[in-house]
């Protein structure tokens, strides 16, 4: 498992579920949706909710992130070779 934090862009469906990543100049498609669930930001310093997801993609499983009520900016977390 590699830690990256790196800005990635996710194209969603109608519905809010990733479809694909674009990071570092590739397309991932995302096979399968594993888990999906919410973790409280450091409140005290202000930060907002974040939504993670962990998915499935050809080559990886990978977590992303984007905070709730934000700008919908979304953070590749963690990739699992």
């Amino acid at each position: 498992m590699r830690a990256f934090l790196e800005p990635v862009t996710v194209e969603l469906s109608p519905s809010g579920v990733p479809l694909r990543l674009n990071w570092q100049g590739r397309t991932l498609r995302v096979l399968e949706v594993r888990d999906v669930w919410e973790a409280g930001g450091l409140w005290w310093q202000g930060q907002p909710n974040r939504e993670y997801w962990w998915l499935v993609t050809g080559r990886n499983e990978i977590e992303v992130f984007h905070e709730l009520g934000g700008e919908g900016r979304w953070v590749l977390s963690r990739c699992a070779d």
